[in-house]
C-alpha cells in the first residue's frame, strides 16, 4: 500500500473529511477510503495517452462500464 501526502487548502479538507465520514461512516479508514475514490475517479477522467488499456483498468476499478 502506498502514502501520498498532500497539502490542501482548509475548506476542501473540511468538506473532504466531513462527506467521507457521512459516505464511509465514522470508522477507521474512512478517509483513505474515500480519497482513494476520489484519487481513482480523477485518474479515469485524464487522458493517459498512448496507454488506453490502462484507463480501461482505471474505469472498471471505479466501477464504471466500458464499452467495446
Amino acid at each position: 500500500m502506498g502514502t501520498i501526502k498532500v497539502d490542501i487548502n482548509d475548506d476542501v479538507e473540511k468538506i473532504f473529511r466531513k462527506v467521507a465520514m457521512n459516505t464511509f461512516g465514522f470508522g477507521r479508514g474512512s478517509i483513505s477510503r474515500a480519497a482513494e475514490a476520489a484519487f481513482r475517479e480523477w485518474s479515469a477522467q485524464q487522458n493517459i495517452g498512448n496507454y488506453p488499456e490502462e484507463k480501461e483498468i482505471l474505469l472498471l476499478n471505479c466501477g464504471m462500464k466500458v464499452a467495446r
